[in-house]
């Protein structure tokens, strides 16, 4: 049966340093979106003289002639504002380009404009959730779910066969430019394991977050 565009889940991981994002279908199938010819999607973006944010191996490329217009790292949601080489920008714009970028990629791919999204997001991001909310309005998406990483990364064990007792724990180690470590148990009210074709929704593992340190060097995200 051929799939339809409006049947795809895009997902999407847009980290400090580099973006990754998944199509998924309801039959149970998922591709990684690639772009520029890789599995992931440099979150760095370049603004030029004339105001455009350009991403991915553009602005890697632009940044070598002026670096003093790089952003390599755009996800900033404490800050509303910041000035790239004398010029005022909004920080939702920065990363709303990148997700714009992902999204292209992925209506070209999936055949369509996309109706289910979700975008990770950090496990004490709290109500600065609201930051990315308002990153994929400007980007074009629609309103997306946002799911915690650890609770991202649960899921996707689950659903790949992990045997997860009612009351147990695992630990998510998030290694990247800076470094988290969450600890998440199971409810009574736990996910069904995984039937083909079908995800149910009756549960969502409950994040229990013990403290965490960032190192001055981290890992991809």
């Amino acid at each position: 049966m051929p799939k339809q565009a409006g049947e795809a889940r895009l997902a999407i991981d847009c980290g400090t340093t580099s973006t990754v994002a998944v199509l998924a279908w309801p039959d149970g199938s998922w591709s990684p979106l690639s772009i520029d010819g890789a599995p992931h999607l440099p979150s760095a973006v370049y603004l030029s003289p004339d105001g455009d944010v350009w991403t991915g191996q553009r602005a890697w490329q632009a940044a070598a002639d002026q670096p003093n217009r790089f952003i390599p790292a755009p996800r900033r949601p404490t800050d509303d504002q910041l000035t790239v080489d004398g010029t005022v920008v909004d920080a939702l714009d920065l990363t709303a380009a990148t997700l714009r970028r992902v999204a292209a990629e992925a209506e070209r791919v999936a055949g369509g404009p996309l109706q289910d999204v979700r975008v990770v997001v950090p496990a004490r991001w709290g109500p600065r959730r609201t930051w990315m909310r308002q990153a994929a309005h400007r980007a074009g998406l629609p309103q997306p779910r946002l799911v915690e990483a650890p609770v991202a990364v649960a899921e996707h064990l689950v659903a790949a066969g992990l045997r997860w007792p009612v009351g147990s724990f695992i630990a998510v180690c998030d290694l990247g430019a800076g470094a988290e470590v969450s600890v998440l148990r199971r409810g009574p009210a736990g996910r069904d394991p995984r039937r083909p074709g079908r995800r149910r929704q009756r549960h969502r593992p409950s994040p229990h977050r013990v403290p965490h340190r960032r190192p001055h060097a981290g890992g991809h995200r």
